[in-house]
């Protein structure tokens, strides 16, 4: 399968499981740069591993990221320009929803999402 991502970063968020793990995997396997996202560091670092061994050859990297604050979202796109350009043809991943309607959240700034 030819994603047409060959080389090209692509950012993961909500990273450390599920669709969002798999998906990273796809990438990887496909020869994306693939910059990992999510909140929880330990499965994190464990997702890294993860897309690391399924795809050995590719570039994988990782940053611990609360969506919800803006100076996180702010590194999170710092760290993209670091590992290759903040991507044009970005992946994003809305992460896991928790309790209560998306439309209920709101950044530690007070935004709305």
């Amino acid at each position: 399968m030819d994603l047409a991502f060959n080389g090209r970063l692509t950012v993961v968020t909500g990273a450390d499981s599920g669709i969002g793990l798999h998906t990273a995997m796809t990438l990887a396997a496909e020869g994306a740069k693939v910059l990992l996202s999510d909140l929880n560091s330990v499965s994190l670092a464990d997702a890294l591993n993860q897309v690391r061994q399924h795809a050995p050859e590719a570039e994988v990297y990782s940053f611990v990221t609360d969506l919800t604050d803006l100076g996180d979202v702010g590194g999170l796109l710092e760290a993209a320009d670091a590992y290759g350009g903040v991507p044009s043809w970005p992946t994003w991943r809305v992460p896991g929803v928790r309790r209560g309607t998306f439309s209920s959240f709101r950044t530690k700034g007070g935004w709305r999402l």
